[in-house]
């Protein structure tokens, strides 16, 4: 384990990188709409005529892709200067430079589901290599090797949501371990994921080509096992839904009293734009705090993966 000092990919990185991925994805989806109201309210002669209705639809297009982008973007936000900090620190150690394959620039977890930590999937973030025996991993917080004899399966997290390569391993006389990687060698989620699948070929190829025994192996000790602090992805924290029916009642109501007066005095287009700014402003406020309230949630039991 490397000197708490120095880790980069620490809470307060990922507190600040979730607070702007927030605010980026909110300004993207709400934005198209005050743009295309500002538009039709000061410089379309007509607020019913068919440039109006041409902004409106825009409007919808623009928000649902920039929304779509910005978050594939920004879902990786720090990612290259964490690469950069770390390939400095650790890309060239002792035990990378033993390595054959890679090294490749991971996040590691734990465990054979997917949990976060203060809003992100992986726990420690560093380089993984391969030599003919061992698989090494040298990251910021961790460092450890694993010999292929331990290995007893590689599997591959179903295309449902985001990729992860599934390594089930086992110590010496205690029941069998897992953790998961991915690949974060690129800016957007598409190819994280692509990388990650063919991160998951490379070692499901390295895994069954068998080698005779090194006298030089790499020895950093097994993977951690232990997942404490990690909040299941999947399991809804306490107030969440308290909180998603408080939302959608406040977004049902505003949407009502804007649209309706506007619907009265034979602003359509107004009435719907106001409609898609509220509804999409606050469904993605509504999933800011969701992910706030999981991340602030109480720390999963202490287990070993």
């Amino acid at each position: 384990m490397s000197d708490t000092t120095s880790q980069v990919f620490n809470s307060a990185f990922r507190a600040r990188n979730r607070l702007l991925a927030s605010s980026a994805i909110v300004l993207a989806s709400a934005a198209p709409f005050a743009l295309a109201l500002i538009a039709i309210t000061y410089f379309v002669p007509d607020p019913t005529s068919w440039p109006a209705a041409a902004l409106t639809a825009a409007a919808f297009l623009a928000a649902g892709t920039f929304t779509w982008a910005v978050q594939s973007r920004f879902a990786l936000l720090g990612n290259d200067w964490l690469r950069r900090n770390l390939s400095k620190r650790i890309l060239h150690s002792e035990e990378l430079a033993k390595c054959s394959g890679g090294p490749d620039f991971i996040g590691f977890a734990p465990g054979d589901d997917v949990r976060t930590w203060d809003g992100e999937t992986d726990l420690d973030v560093g380089f993984l290599g391969t030599t003919n025996t061992d698989l090494v991993f040298v990251g910021d917080r961790f460092s450890w090797s694993l010999g292929k004899d331990r290995i007893d399966r590689i599997d591959l997290t179903p295309p449902a949501g985001p990729r992860r390569v599934v390594i089930h391993w086992h110590a010496p006389r205690e029941p069998g371990r897992s953790f998961t990687i991915e690949s974060r060698e690129g800016k957007f989620l598409r190819e994280i994921d692509n990388r990650t699948v063919e991160l998951f070929k490379q070692l499901r190829r390295w895994s069954i080509v068998r080698t005779a025994d090194s006298d030089d192996r790499a020895v950093l000790g097994y993977p951690p096992a232990d997942w404490y602090g990690g909040r299941p992805t999947d399991q809804l924290a306490s107030g969440s839904c308290v909180t998603t029916l408080g939302m959608m009642v406040i977004i049902v109501l505003t949407i009502w009293y804007l649209a309706s007066e506007m619907m009265k005095e034979g602003y359509y287009y107004h009435a719907v734009l106001w409609a898609g700014f509220v509804f999409v402003g606050g469904a993605v406020f509504t999933r800011c705090l969701l992910h706030y309230l999981q991340s602030i949630a109480e720390p999963a039991p202490r287990r070993q993966a």
